[in-house]
């Protein structure tokens, strides 16, 4: 570990990896996501919010869109420069915090992280709010150690935080931990922490107040859509949805690294024990509600993302610490996470994931798609239909995706029962683009393999076409076509 000791050749190594994974991205034979595809779309039309998330990706996409043009390289390249920023913002936390080689540590930690790797490649709303996240960690590390413009700190706390929350909900558990460790566990005069977290409140209200205009104007309606994905109205009680979620952990921060992060929320060293316990409030809070949510329901390997941050700087102190006894441990640590973190951008590189693929391969989601649109942009030239019908969210996406160069000549709708209230479908393509009276005729209707259009569509004729598309080893996309006057 001496090399890495070294600023220039830290700097180095996150700069090489950047580049590699930017290559990945560009040369990726892999379609877009349904929910980049979203994303993409929302930032076509900013606005304050939309049904399913807070705005800000789409502010961005919307910018990379006029700065780099409509590609999948586009709308990927942020993530992998969000993940190179966080790395630095945790590289200057850490380094207040604690000391240089700690936070020069912690950027290599984080960079080497199988999460980062694979969420440098795809666009998130996890790698939006992860930046603002760290940059406001960052303020209060430094406010911390050196007690010197608190307030000014505080205040630039909070107006991250805004900006993480208009990246995702998630960004607010930051609330909470500063909120328990202002009470419970900072030495701060009483009043210097009320007066601080009054700061950050405000701050935060301030900077997210384009995404509570939103909700305010509209029901609350991305409050509801968190809490229908929470789905608690059909709690079960089990015990496998949690080891499932804290398994899943071995891989989205690393083997060892998971472990060492078990050992630092429970042991410190003497010398650090109050930095820890700093840390552990922006760690735990986190983890303890989505192992709830595991309990009760389930929950996805990347609800806890939030957490990430104050875990690698955690993690990476806790190595140096373990260094003078285990000398060779923080080179296996980083060894681990970069092997995993590197085969995944091979993976997705190339498009595959070789002899690893599971029978199931989740990159099937990602192939078939463009193979997709041209079956049904020469169909409905043959047959003269004016507007494609999707019958699911994933075919909307990933059509407005692939005709975003005919947007003013091919209208994309999706299928919505009739009386039903578009205000209250349940997506983003059902609110805002619902079949109706006045959708251009005639309609060329997607359905999978022996589905036939909803009954509301009166008298289809077909299926008139089928596209067929392999998408893995065993699995093809069939959409039948029919046609609606």
């Amino acid at each position: 570990m001496g090399g890495l000791s070294t600023p220039f050749l830290t700097a180095f190594i996150l700069i090489i990896l950047f580049m590699v994974r930017m290559i990945a991205i560009v040369v990726s034979p892999l379609d877009l996501g349904v929910d980049e595809a979203q994303y993409w779309l929302w930032g076509q039309t900013p606005q304050l919010g939309y049904y399913s998330k807070p705005p800000l990706i789409a502010w961005l996409l919307s910018g990379s869109d006029w700065l780099l043009g409509s590609s999948a390289a586009a709308v990927r390249s942020l993530s992998a420069l969000l993940h190179l920023i966080t790395a630095c913002l945790l590289w200057l936390a850490a380094g207040a915090l604690f000391d240089a080689r700690t936070g020069r540590l912690t950027a290599l930690l984080w960079a080497s992280l199988p999460a980062v790797g694979l969420g440098s490649f795809i666009m998130s709303t996890d790698s939006v709010m992860l930046v603002f996240w760290s940059a406001a960690f960052a303020c209060l590390c430094v406010a911390y150690s050196s007690n010197d413009k608190l307030y000014r700190y505080s205040a630039a706390a909070g107006a991250f935080i805004g900006m993480a929350s208009l990246g995702k909900y998630a960004g607010l558990y930051f609330l909470a931990g500063l909120a328990g460790w202002l009470l419970l566990s900072c030495e701060w005069p009483k009043k210097t922490r009320l007066m601080a977290f009054c700061i950050f409140s405000c701050c935060t209200a301030i900077s997210a107040s384009p995404t509570i205009i939103f909700n305010l104007s509209n029901d609350f309606v991305t409050i509801v859509h968190v809490g229908d994905n929470a789905d608690l109205d059909r709690a079960q009680l089990s015990i496998m949805n949690l080891l499932h979620f804290l398994g899943a952990q071995f891989f989205v921060l690393g083997p060892l690294a998971f472990l060492l992060l078990l050992s630092g929320c429970m042991f410190a060293p003497p010398r650090d024990r109050q930095k820890f316990t700093l840390l552990r409030w922006f760690i735990l809070p986190i983890l303890g509600v989505i192992c709830i949510q595991a309990v009760l329901r389930e929950a996805n390997a990347n609800w806890a993302v939030a957490a990430f941050p104050a875990s690698a700087i955690l993690v990476a102190r806790l190595l140096l610490d373990m260094s003078a006894r285990t000398k060779r441990l923080t080179g296996i640590t980083l060894s681990l996470n970069f092997i995993l973190s590197g085969t995944i951008t091979i993976c997705l590189g190339i498009g595959s994931l070789g002899i690893l693929t599971p029978q199931s391969d989740p990159l099937r989601r990602l192939r078939g798609w463009e193979a997709l649109a041209r079956d049904a942009e020469a169909i409905m030239s043959q047959t003269g239909a004016r507007t494609l019908v999707a019958h699911r969210r994933a075919e909307a996406a990933l059509m407005h995706w692939h005709f975003r160069y005919m947007r003013d000549r091919v209208t994309i709708a999706i299928n919505l029962e009739a009386g039903s209230d578009a205000s209250r479908a349940g997506n983003h393509y059902a609110r805002s683009y619902p079949v109706g009276n006045e959708t251009p005729r005639p309609l060329l209707v997607m359905t999978r393999a022996a589905e036939r259009p909803p009954n509301f569509l009166a008298n289809p004729r077909g299926p008139v076409a089928t596209s067929s598309t392999p998408i893995s080893t065993t699995k093809t996309r069939t959409i039948d076509f029919w046609i609606v006057e």
